[in-house]
Formats: C-alpha cells, structure tokens, sequence
C-alpha cells in the first residue's frame, strides 16, 4: 500500500537541505532513538506538509514486531510513535505494527496513552474461512493441473467439498496452517498426501510433527537445522556449507524432506529461510517438539565454534573478511558466545578456549577492520562486556578463559578511538583513507 500523494523531497529545496544536514556525527552524538525518530522522520515530513491542503498520509508498514530480539528498545519504540501523536499537529502518517500478541508489547499497546493514539486490530476476531477456502481451491487446482498425469485416476472435484470443508475448520482462520498444509499435500503424491493431511489435527504443531517424521533421516539433519534456527540473518546454501564445513549438496540433502517447512532455494546462493517463526518455536520447545527438540544452548556453542574457526583463518588478499560466511561469522560470533552464556548448563572451556586462541593470534586484526568496516565497533564492546561479567559469574569458567577473553576485550577497546574518529570522519572516501587516518 502507498499514498496517493506522495510527499516529495526537491534536492534543491530549503527544505531537502534542513533534512540533508541532519550530518551522521550528529546522531552519533545524540544517539537517543527519540531524538532520531523526530530528526529523521517527524521533523522532515512536517517541514514539506502545507498545512493548508489536505494530505492523504502516508502509511509504513512494520511487520512482525514481536520478532525483534530487543524487547526494551521495542517498548521505547512504541512509546516514542505514541508520543509523536499526543501534540497539537495532524501527521499525515500512519503507523501499520503486525505482531502475535506477546506480553511486552500488550502491556505498552493497551496503556492509556497509547490506547488514545493506536487503533487495535485483532484478527482473530474475523471470519477468514471464506479467504482460506478460496486459497486452498487455487492452489489445489493448481496442483491438479500440474500432476493431471499422476492423477489422472482422481476423480473431480479434488478434495471433494467434505474434504475442503474438513481442510477448511483445521486451518481455524490460520494462513500459516493453510500455507503450510498445501505445502505439505504437494511435496510427493498429492493424491495420496491428502489423506495424511485430513488425519492431523488442528494446530502446526502436529503438522510439523508429521512433515519431521516423514523426511529422510541425515545425520547432519540436526546441525543443519539448528543453524538455520538461530543465525540473526537468512544464509544461503553455499554460506551455510562454508560456515558448518560442509559441501552445499551435504546441507541439501540434510534438509531432503522438510521443503513444505523450510522455504529451500533453487540456487545456491539464495537464503534459506523459514516460512513461518513457529517453527523454531516449535523445534526449541521440549515439551512441544518431544524427540525433535534442538537444545538452543548446544546450538549456540556449535555456531559459535564454527565462527570461531572459520575467522581464524585470515583473507589471502584483503585487509578485512569477505566472504558472507566469514563476515557473519566475524560480526555474529560475540551474539552465539553471549546466548550461549545465557541459556546454557554447562561451561566447555578447552575447545572455545583453543579457537579463541587461534583467533586472537591469527585475525584479530581482521576481526576489528570488518567490525568497524560494518558499523559494528560499539555493538561488539557491549557484547564483550557483557560476556565477561557473564564468565566472572561462572564457578566452572577457567581462569585462562577468562585470561583469553580479557585480552580481546583490551585489544578491542584499545581500537574504540578508531570507531570514534571513522563516526567523526564519515566523509572519507573509503575505509582504507579511514586507517591510513588512524595510524
């Protein structure tokens, strides 16, 4: 969805130069998202609003708010939307949040202030069985007509209108049920599929269930599958096999089964990515995923060692990592060492302690320039400190783990001024001009 009317921004204007002066160093220095919100967005759609015409807003989209790691910073965020309508003035702007109802957010969405400003759209409370049985007859079509050979000896109408309504009251208004259900019925003999289908019971849970008892059984299925779970971005299949060490048609075959879960591209150098958070919901549950359960601890000490080891190898030709394996290795592996710590049981200190070995002596410096390269530089300083007030609360931490991790928080924060003086000189032409500064 867009405006009618566009707000536009003329590059010559006074105005596009008030917006264009908001100068990178200036929020660095007030780095309050308060104070950004109203630098970056208020002030400038305000400053190109003629308060005497009538302007259709404009509307931004913020999909699946619940999935943001940071619960804080997304409490402060509505806070801030629902303050930047409480003034005098009309915004011709519109806020659109989509979210699954999570406590944190609940409580912020249905205060009296924000209850005054925000318009609540509960979607459970539509009626979506007519939109589902329209999608489930398109796409049963469709893969009627695309399997006509194979069942030929089907009779029409497939599924038969019992079996459609049947379909129907299991998805219970639920898209993600429907997608996942089709999904499901057309990855083999759909004929035969939908029966299995129509014998589940309501609830993704029990479907997820089916398609993991289903698929081929790969002793990398595991690994392969955890990683996809709880990496902070989408790899693709080629940065996967680099990452976990494996040859891409390995990470493939260990996926064999599940496609009507996991979104699996047609090109290796697409993301993998999931339909749906529900499942890693699913699989990170005990209770919920029995024997397919992934400890998301042990997942996290995985990835993280797996990091460890590829940046431990330095670039053959360059001054910084390059590879998208190796660059999310080196900007995500503080994440893994800090979740780990988090949610884990148990302290394994000699392999991390060997990796982090081999990193600090073979690409510590490389590490740093790919850090501040990514804009990652005082990210990286609050996960270390994070990590070492963690491993000083740890009975079972060796004190030569601690050693390791106290000379990489030394050295990193040794290149903090470097990060300062990249904010302050973000004119440079190129990162290279930057160290050649700081030197």
């Amino acid at each position: 969805m867009a405006s009618s009317n566009p707000i536009n921004l003329d590059a010559r204007s006074s105005t596009f130069n008030d917006v264009r002066g908001v100068q990178v160093n200036q929020l660095f220095h007030n780095p309050a998202l308060r104070h950004q919100f109203q630098k970056l967005v208020i002030k400038p759609i305000l400053a190109v609003t003629n308060t005497n015409t009538t302007t259709t807003p404009m509307i931004i989209f913020i999909d699946a708010l619940d999935e943001c790691d940071d619960k804080d910073l997304m409490v402060e965020f509505i806070e801030i939307v629902a303050d930047a309508y409480q003034g005098d003035h009309q915004l011709p702007l519109r806020i659109f949040f989509t979210s699954r109802v999570e406590e944190h957010l609940r409580k912020k969405l249905e205060a009296p202030a924000a209850r005054s400003v925000i318009y609540h759209l509960a979607l459970q409370d539509f009626d979506a069985a007519n939109d589902i049985r329209k999608f489930f007859r398109h796409r049963f079509a469709t893969i009627y007509e695309e399997n006509r050979r194979l069942m030929r000896n089907v009779p029409q109408p497939w599924p038969s209108h019992t079996d459609l309504q049947a379909l129907v009251e299991k998805a219970s208004g639920s898209f993600i049920f429907a997608f996942t259900l089709i999904n499901f019925i057309d990855d083999g003999q759909p004929h035969r599929k939908l029966p299995v289908a129509l014998s589940a019971h309501a609830g993704l849970d029990p479907l997820y269930a089916q398609v993991l008892s289903a698929a081929p059984c790969s002793h990398e299925f595991e690994r392969v599958m955890g990683t996809i779970l709880l990496l902070t971005s989408n790899m693709s299949v080629t940065a996967l096999g680099h990452l976990l060490q494996l040859d891409p048609a390995d990470i493939l075959e260990a996926l064999l089964g599940v496609q009507s879960i996991l979104m699996i591209p047609g090109d290796d150098d697409q993301p993998v990515q999931l339909f749906h958070t529900s499942l890693r919901d699913f699989l990170t549950s005990k209770p919920r995923s029995g024997d397919f359960f992934i400890d998301p601890s042990i997942r996290h000490l995985d990835i993280l060692l797996d990091c460890l080891k590829l940046v431990s190898i330095p670039p053959e030709t360059d001054i910084f990592f390059s590879s998208e394996a190796s660059r999310y290795a080196c900007n995500n592996w503080c994440y893994h060492f800090d979740q780990w710590l988090t949610i884990g049981k148990e302290l394994q200190n000699d392999p991390l302690l060997s990796y982090l070995t081999n990193f600090v002596s073979q690409s510590f410096d490389y590490w740093v320039n790919t850090s501040l390269l990514n804009l990652l530089g005082q990210d990286v300083l609050d996960l270390l400190h994070r990590i070492l007030l963690k491993l000083t609360q740890l009975p079972s931490c060796s004190q030569d783990l601690l050693q390791a991790m106290e000379e990489i928080d030394k050295h990193a924060k040794a290149w903090k001024y470097v990060l300062l003086l990249f904010r302050c000189k973000a004119g440079c032409s190129s990162f290279c001009d930057l160290i050649t500064l700081s030197v």
